[in-house]
């Protein structure tokens, strides 16, 4: 049985896209490891590199898949129409199975807006495998259509009702899981792509554990419904050995964490350093953090282990704002975190967030204070968007300020709430100011002798960055760009 497993993003003329890091998409690749350990003929695709539309018609009639595997996000709507009806155009008899954060989110509306048979909502790793051992058996979708499906985490349609098996318990043991197929993937497209986060160059992204405890508004159910609430790690042993082929298969020198809450088993993370530094593996990384999760020892033993940047989910300076976002940490608690994490001579930076429900101009103001206090490394300042799934688009929806209209995202732009006493553009320049204030925070630290050598490691690290892009000209352009032109995207845009 073959099958494609596509990622339904649409590169087009969007060249830009494939410039700067366009990252293995990872729920993808796993999905794609674990249909080939169960035996399938498995072909993956990245939409992200489709130039036109005909060079997907062309994979579907040379591949000629009996089942098409959709992973999407809210944003791609109008990309997950077109590639639906290709398929059902050209192969009208391939089975359509839909999955990702928007299917697990609602699977019963995945149904009812889109042209697909089934619905895979949770983890796919072991639903996705025997939703088509199922298919295999029955002879494929036409003997399967309408009729009653025994598979868990899997939603159908029989007749003009929709069923919604309730959903697969998690894989307690991740080693069990097969590694993600990055082989079946142009990998050499996505090394050649630069991070925009200061690791060497040629980077990759690494998967350690699953699940968040968290109850953040804006992430909250549908992370708990994708990965649990309950952090799952993988072994050391097993993460130290996909680390040593990716160097070995891929030359890469540094790797890029993307778990929900690695940093969480505090135990863990120090038995992974210390693996790490007795296998004399010389590579660098970076990884998302809570504030909470950290503490000077381990983070000091993260930095002996290659570890340059910790990516800190603050979301803001002001601690009203914190608890409506439903964060579950203090101000100062952020404040700790980045200064022990600058002491460890690793880069932290500040994820902030700027126009959810409550925010004024005395909170964003907070968030610039605090940005003059904690003195981050680096910043990252974003408008608040209600991503369907979560309890802040349930929560604005019910209470009207949702901008109606706004559901299928694609701007990720003020516009989406309506924020009580400030306009969208005044939500612009408010985080103008913080993303200001931050440049201003480095140009002081370069005048003065004192900060400049207690952010040395800031210096060091974006010189050896930069210096690893040497060789890729285009790259270098644009991340440059991007960094010393940070903050024009939040400018009016009347």
């Amino acid at each position: 049985m073959k099958i494609l497993v596509l990622y339904c993003r649409f590169g087009g003329d969007e060249s830009h896209i494939t410039d700067i890091y366009s990252r293995v998409p990872m729920g993808v690749a796993y999905v794609g490891g674990a249909l080939r350990k169960a035996g399938f003929d498995v072909h993956l695709r990245d939409g992200t590199f489709y130039r036109n539309w005909s060079e997907f018609e062309e994979d579907l009639k040379k591949i000629k898949p009996d089942a098409l595997g959709i992973s999407f996000t809210t944003s791609l709507e109008k990309q997950v129409n077109k590639y639906i009806s290709i398929t059902r155009k050209i192969l009208p008899d391939t089975a359509i199975i839909a999955g990702g954060a928007h299917s697990t989110a609602h699977p019963g509306s995945v149904l009812e807006d889109f042209d697909v048979d089934f619905v895979i909502h949770g983890e796919g790793e072991i639903a996705f495998p025997e939703l088509l051992t199922f298919l295999n058996e029955k002879g494929g979708r036409k003997n399967v259509i309408g009729k009653k499906i025994e598979v868990k985490g899997v939603a159908y349609r029989v007749g003009k009702k929709i069923e919604v098996n309730s959903q697969r318990p998690f894989v307690d043991n991740l080693d069990e899981l097969a590694w993600p197929a990055r082989d079946l993937l142009p990998m050499e497209k996505y090394l050649k792509n630069v991070p925009l986060m200061p690791l060497p160059y040629p980077s990759t992204g690494l998967l350690v554990s699953k699940g968040c405890f968290g109850n953040c508004i804006f992430c909250q159910p549908i992370l708990r419904k994708l990965s649990g609430s309950r952090n799952r790690y993988r072994g050391v042993e097993d993460v130290i050995k996909e680390i040593k082929y990716l160097i070995k298969t891929y030359k890469i020198k540094s790797l890029d964490i993307g778990n929900d809450e690695p940093t969480y088993d505090r135990n863990w993370m120090i038995s992974f350093c210390d693996a790490l530094i007795r296998e004399k593996i010389n590579i660098k990384w970076g990884l998302p953090s809570r504030v909470d999760t950290v503490d000077p020892e381990m983070l000091n033993k993260m930095g002996k282990a290659g570890c340059v940047y910790i990516a800190y989910g603050i979301e803001s300076g002001s601690q009203k704002m914190m608890d409506n976002l439903r964060k579950g940490t203090k101000v100062e608690q952020a404040e700790k975190a980045l200064k022990w994490t600058e002491e460890a001579g690793i880069l932290g930076r500040s994820n902030l967030m700027v126009g959810s429900m409550g925010e004024t101009k005395e909170t964003i103001q907070e968030t610039i204070n605090f940005i003059k206090r904690a003195k981050p490394d680096l910043i990252f300042c974003a408008a608040t968007i209600p991503l369907f799934g979560t309890d802040l688009y349930d929560i604005s929806k019910k209470e009207g300020i949702f901008v109606e209209g706004t559901d299928g995202i694609t701007d990720y732009d003020f516009g989406h709430l309506k924020i009580k006493d400030l306009s969208t553009d005044e939500l612009r320049a408010g985080l103008n100011r913080i993303v200001k204030t931050y440049k201003r925070n480095l140009v002081m630290f370069m005048l003065n002798p004192k900060m400049l050598f207690r952010k040395r490691h800031i210096y060091i690290r974006m010189f050896l960055y930069f210096f690893s892009l040497i060789n890729n000209r285009k790259g270098l352009v644009k991340v440059m760009d991007h960094y010393f032109n940070y903050g024009r995207h939040v400018k009016s845009k009347n």
